[in-house]
């Protein structure tokens, strides 16, 4: 088959573990003909549009990457709220794809894959939604001109057109039923998919980086990561271990310091078992983590989570409604910052209850965070064109893509 990711709204990267890039590869290792068509704009490390990327060429998985210009002469911040590019429907008549897979739909772009659908009823068109309120419609300008306007006219002409809708989590469903008025009675819920490592490859990294980092026997890993803006509450991390003076461990610190984070980089640099390593690719942070005999993230929702579970590493997470339904066995639960004391020194005083964590990480992970459960499930459409399309069942309304 001849697959399409169709990756506007967030400008396209390797080295990184979103769902575009992991559900791509694992279409290309399927032996699928596998394309991403993006903007000419690569991601840098803050998540935002860095540099050009190459126009095209094919990556170290075997998907073939498409860098489109932007349609209209406007500053690139502009440029990357309207999301729209030129020559979008020359690509997909070349490339005459199977399934197109459109991750996020604010673009205007959306008019021209729906013209396609509609002239080439045959195909299957599927679209994933990460867009919820903790990252859309933060001002009255963005909520009730730019996405309750502009995009909701676009979304709602091209609904009809898409074979299988998927959110990420009810939070993304809430946002675009409040947001663009579409309400349907089955609804999909696609946890994101994470990267695996395996207990022998994790064994060897746990033996490697704890040799890198000189640890003693006795001496715990932890782990926090990701862009270390004041949501992601890695002060509070560091005040509370502070607090544990004699205590052995080493705290690895991974990721982006905003420039008006002067108080975060005084606060690592306090204490010598912190440790800011900098901003690293997807596979290096997991090489760590799958090490760690903790991940810690008690702000906000993070992929990460996922991909932790996926390296066999428990994780201290606060209660967000978006994992509840992921709990098993690895969490340690934290609300604020007397939660996050209590259960460190629970930890000290016996950490090999971590070690008995693992297995309920990868048993979770397996469960609803591989994606070859999705990519088969994409498959599914094409062989049961047909009848309609898989069988699929909801209760109440709503259904889980799992296991």
């Amino acid at each position: 088959m001849r697959i399409v990711h169709i990756c506007l709204c967030d400008p396209y990267a390797e080295n990184w573990s979103y769902h575009r890039n992991i559900l791509s590869e694992q279409n290309a290792k399927d032996g699928h003909d596998t394309y991403i068509i993006t903007t000419e704009y690569a991601m840098d490390i803050n998540g935002k549009h860095g540099e050009k990327g190459r126009q095209e060429y094919t990556n170290k998985y075997g998907v073939h990457i498409i860098r489109l210009k932007y349609k209209y002469w406007l500053p690139k911040a502009i440029n990357g709220k309207i999301n729209t590019v030129r020559g979008l429907r020359k690509q997909l008549f070349k490339i005459r794809p199977d399934i197109i897979m459109v991750h996020n739909q604010q673009t205007f772009n959306l008019n021209d894959i729906g013209k396609y659908k509609k002239k080439n009823p045959n195909i299957i068109l599927l679209a994933d939604s990460h867009a919820s309120f903790a990252n859309s419609c933060r001002t009255a300008f963005s909520r009730w001109i730019v996405q309750g306007i502009f995009f909701k006219k676009v979304i709602c002409s091209n609904f009809n057109y898409i074979d299988g809708m998927y959110y990420i989590g009810e939070e993304e469903l809430k946002f675009f039923r409040t947001v663009y008025g579409i309400r349907e009675d089955k609804n999909s819920i696609l946890p994101l998919p994470a990267r695996f490592i395996e207990r022998k490859e994790k064994e060897r990294n746990i033996l490697a980086v704890r040799s890198e980092l000189n640890l003693v026997e006795d001496e715990l890993l932890f782990v926090h990561s990701g862009k270390l803006t004041i949501e992601k509450k890695t002060i509070d991390i560091l005040q509370c271990l502070k607090e544990f003076k004699n205590k052995k461990f080493k705290l690895l610190i991974i990721g982006s310091i905003p420039n008006d984070r002067e108080d975060l980089k005084r606060e690592i640099e306090s204490d010598k078992r912190f440790v800011y390593m900098g901003w690293k690719t997807s596979e290096e942070l997991m090489r760590y983590v799958s090490a760690a005999d903790l991940y810690i993230q008690p702000g906000s929702v993070s992929v990460t989570m996922n991909n932790s579970l996926a390296v066999g590493t428990p994780v201290m997470v606060y209660k967000h409604k978006a994992y509840e339904r992921y709990f098993g066995g690895w969490e340690i639960l934290v609300n604020n910052k007397a939660d996050m004391i209590i259960q460190f020194s629970k930890i000290f005083e016996n950490s090999e209850e971590l070690k008995t964590k693992v297995k309920f990480a990868y048993d979770t992970a397996h469960k609803y965070f591989d994606c070859r459960i999705f990519a088969n499930e994409m498959y599914d459409y094409v062989r049961g064109k047909k009848e309609g399309g898989p069988i699929i069942s909801y209760i109440n309304g709503i259904r889980y893509v799992s296991q």
